[in-house]
């Protein structure tokens, strides 16, 4: 009679030689794919072996009678067969995994542990453990590995710390403004909360990890996470703007996504050149990384501690009413009694408007009256707002003649004066107030006021802005582009502006970079055609502003219909019916949703002009992100017809292949051909099979994508 439990010992035993050879020599190997195909089913078989273990455990402690019988003992081998192989296959899959961290080194070597514990414990326990105590310390010691091994699996698979997260506390550290440093402070708990689960030192996903300057910047197998001032060699950036849709797309799709401003952050981040150690307070007021960073430090501020205040609140009734277009009167937070109050619009503001708070004047710690008429006379009013923490008076009329009412505010730690005609004589009162930010940027004060003033009052985190351009430098911000890139049917009006007075701003309309011979802007103005703005900002004793851009379109002709006829790739195919003809230019990143892609067939599609049409040229807008392994066609083609039959070759174009990661762009690609009348026009564009040498992606198929096709 054939004896099972003998032949699943001998099994599970040649299962632990061959799972410690797989320990041992696993960098060596190199799996076949039958054998890959196995190690995933780990994940499917590993919950048989658990409830098993558990049945064997309980049966040690309550019924130690039952554990002599011969059909338990084939269900212990059984349960020994089935952890070995577990072990097994988890070992194989692990060799397709790009898991790096100490945590699947963990995983590995507890799941190995508790096989060869379950292997003696079943068929070598009548042996040496003869006592009731050694049984059930021998349990419990499998089940401390059975959890230690489920706790590391479970991280490899939903995050670091998966049955340990619930009792960690989600308290934040409670950060000083003057010593916030960009990246620990706000660029990493971005990266920790939306991609920390999968790349951190003990799940290290693609053997990366973000937790720290030296990790970041090594990268992982892909390529480098971050290079420093470059976006389209960042793979970090790369994976965050590919579509939703592809599966190289982080975090991944179902995890929850950067926010826009979340986004725009580690964009200005790597552009500004990766900051790690740079306090936040050492960039200057103005500049882009400063600004994107406050709102998220300011939120964890108050989550990490939120302030209680000894005052009742206010009638929310009376908060509604005081509500209107021109003021805004809201809690501080939920429950929070406390008000924060912004006005806006100059020439609606009135003394009356500010003299109407009194009623809510206890509850007010925040009040912005930035770029309104206030002047000195309206401060003695301040007075009444006795709980008033933040105080913003930029680019008001007030000067120093009265600003030493303010001294009355016990409570104020926050005092913004930027643009205002204040002097260091009217400064005096601070070192008796409770005030620690001061900010006066673009104020009467010189460069040795300023020294003075710090000498004098250390505590203050005095912000100087741009003062004392005779002595440092600094670069302007951007300027603005009002007119919204895109389509435009006739003409359209261009609109530009600058934060800061008497900037002069230089621009052109062929996207070349504007110099000091470049156009002057002086007023809005119209254009006719198709064309790049590019907008720089100089001023003298700064730096030029780095350059703003965007691209406005033409309507060609108009389409009566779009026929495709080769289908895109299934995930780049939304409203692929009207895509093409909807004058709704596509965005470089955000081509997953405006766009049409192909990589495994050429593109083909048929334009419907309605009836015959005089026409000399179509153009193709055409997505680039050679990042993204999206490049220019090959060879593009234009046929005509009045009959859907004896299309005639209009045009026929070969692309020249970019030799180097250039930003994306989202440019016109023209094919001019002799005047004719056509009804319909074919236009066909073939996609680069193999990526070029110097691209990362060597050798793969690459991408094309079309967002519109205007026909001239």
């Amino acid at each position: 009679m054939i004896d099972s439990r003998k032949i699943m010992k001998t099994l599970s035993f040649c299962g632990l030689v061959f799972l410690g050879f797989l320990l041992l020599f696993e960098n060596r190997m190199v799996l076949p794919a039958w054998l890959q195909v196995a190690g995933r089913w780990h994940t499917l078989f590993l919950h048989f072996p658990i409830v098993l273990l558990v049945l064997v455990s309980l049966a040690v402690l309550w019924n130690e009678p039952l554990m002599q019988t011969t059909k338990w003992k084939g269900f212990e081998a059984l349960t020994v067969a089935t952890t070995v192989s577990t072990a097994i296959l988890g070992l194989l899959l692990s060799r397709e995994q790009t898991d790096t961290g100490n945590g699947l080194f963990l995983h590995k070597w507890s799941g190995t542990i508790l096989a060869l514990t379950v292997y003696l414990f079943c068929f070598y326990r009548d042996r040496f453990l003869n006592t009731v105590f050694k049984q059930r310390s021998t349990v419990v010691f499998m089940f401390l590995v059975l959890t230690i091994t489920g706790h590391w699996g479970g991280s490899l698979t939903h995050g670091e710390g998966y049955l340990t997260g619930p009792f960690e506390t989600n308290k934040k550290e409670t950060i000083d403004l003057s010593q916030a440093q960009i990246f620990k402070a706000v660029v990493q708990p971005i990266l920790s909360d939306k991609c920390g689960n999968c790349h951190n030192r003990s799940v290290m996903k693609g053997g990366l990890s973000l937790e720290d300057s030296v990790s970041i910047f090594k990268g992982g197998k892909n390529g480098k996470a971050i290079v420093a001032g470059l976006l389209d060699k960042s793979l970090l950036y790369q994976r965050l703007v590919l579509p939703m849709t592809d599966k190289k797309h982080m975090p991944l799709s179902e995890k929850p996504q950067l926010s826009p401003d979340e986004l725009a952050l580690i964009v200005y981040w790597i552009k500004s050149g990766a900051p790690f150690d740079q306090l936040l307070i050492a960039r200057p007021i103005t500049d882009s990384l400063r600004i994107l960073s406050m709102p998220f430090l300011e939120q964890r501020l108050k989550k990490s501690s939120a302030k209680q205040y000894d005052f009742q609140a206010a009638d929310l009734d009376q908060v509604a009413r005081l509500n209107n277009n021109n003021r805004v009167v809201k809690q501080l937070g939920a429950g929070s009694p406390a008000l924060a109050v912004s006005f806006f619009g100059r020439t609606n503001y009135s003394f009356d408007q500010l003299k109407a708070l009194k009623p809510v004047a206890k509850q007010i710690v925040h009040l912005n009256l930035a770029k309104m008429p206030v002047d000195n006379n309206q401060l003695d009013w301040l007075k009444n707002l006795e709980n008033l923490e933040e105080l913003n008076l930029n680019y008001t009329n007030i000067d120093n003649s009265n600003l030493k009412t303010l001294s009355g505010l016990k409570h104020l730690t926050a005092l913004s004066l930027v643009g205002t005609k204040i002097g260091i004589n009217g400064l005096d009162w601070v070192t008796n107030a409770s005030i620690k930010s001061l900010y006066v940027w673009n104020t009467q004060l010189t460069v040795s006021d300023m020294k003075e003033l710090q000498k004098k009052f250390p505590h203050l985190l005095l912000e100087t802005g741009f003062q004392g351009a005779d002595t440092m430098v600094i670069s302007l911000n951007q300027p603005v582009i009002n007119t919204v890139g895109g389509f435009f049917k006739d003409r359209v009006n261009i609109s530009l502006k600058h934060v800061i007075k008497d900037v002069e701003l230089r621009y052109t309309l062929n996207g070349t970079e504007p110099d000091s011979s470049s156009a002057i802007y002086r007023a809005a103005f119209w254009v006719d055609s198709s064309f790049k703005l590019t907008v720089k900002a100089f001023k003298k004793g700064w730096i030029a502003s780095k350059s703003v851009n965007s691209q406005y379109f033409k309507a060609g002709l108009p389409v009566a219909k779009a026929t495709i006829l080769a289908v895109p790739d299934p995930k780049y195919a939304l409203h692929a019916d009207k895509i093409l003809i909807d004058l709704d230019a596509g965005d470089p990143g955000d081509f997953g949703t405006r766009t049409l892609g192909y990589q495994k067939n050429d593109a083909v599609v048929i334009l419907d002009m309605g009836k015959p049409t005089l026409m000399h040229a179509i153009k193709v807008l055409n997505l680039q992100n050679l990042g993204a392994y999206i490049f220019p066609p090959v060879q593009m083609k234009i046929f005509g017809s009045n009959s859907l039959q004896d299309w005639k070759l209009l045009s026929s174009k070969q692309s020249t292949m970019p030799d180097k990661l250039v930003p994306a762009i989202t440019p016109f690609l023209t094919m001019n051909f002799p005047a004719t009348t056509f009804r319909y026009l074919k236009f066909s564009a073939k996609p680069i099979a193999k990526l070029p040498e110097w691209h990362p992606g060597k050798g793969q198929p690459g991408w094309f994508f079309m967002s519109e096709l205007v026909v001239n």
